[in-house]
C-alpha cells in the first residue's frame, strides 16, 4: 500500500511541475509577443532584400511594368518597397500568447506567427 501512495504522490508532483512549466512558458510568450510595428519592419526588410535580389539577377520578365519597376527600384529602393507594400493587404489577429499576420497580394499569400520577439513566416505561396 505504501508503494502505490508514493507512486501517486510522485505522479502528482510530476504533473504539477509540467503545469508550472507550461504556465511559465505562456507568461514568457505573452510578455514577448511582437508588435505589429515590428512585423512592418520585418516585412520591409524582407521586401528590400527581395528587391535587391531581383535587381542583381536583372530579371527580364514583366514586360513594360517589369521594366518600370526595375528602373524605379534602381533609382529609389524605398519608393519601390512602399509601392509593393501599397499593393498588399495585411490582416492581423491578436492571439493570447502570439500574433498571427496574413499578407495578401493579388496572387499570393504569406502567413506569419509572432512569438518570443520573433516572426516565423512562410514564403509567398500561390492562393
Amino acid at each position: 500500500m505504501q508503494t502505490s501512495r508514493a507512486a501517486a504522490k510522485g505522479t502528482t508532483l510530476y504533473s504539477m511541475g509540467g503545469i508550472l512549466l507550461i504556465a511559465i512558458a505562456a507568461v514568457a510568450a505573452l510578455m514577448t509577443k511582437p508588435s505589429l510595428e515590428s512585423f512592418d519592419q520585418h516585412l520591409n526588410t524582407e521586401l528590400r532584400s527581395e528587391v535587391a535580389k531581383a535587381l542583381q539577377t536583372k530579371q527580364q520578365d514583366g514586360g513594360v511594368v517589369g521594366l518600370v519597376m526595375r528602373l524605379g527600384c534602381t533609382v529609389d529602393v524605398d519608393a519601390c518597397v512602399r509601392l509593393l507594400r501599397s499593393q498588399m493587404q495585411v490582416d492581423e489577429k491578436d492571439l493570447v500568447v502570439a500574433r498571427y499576420v496574413r499578407v495578401l497580394t493579388r496572387q499570393e499569400e504569406k502567413n506569419c506567427l509572432g512569438a518570443f520577439n520573433t516572426w516565423f513566416c512562410t514564403g509567398f505561396n500561390d492562393r
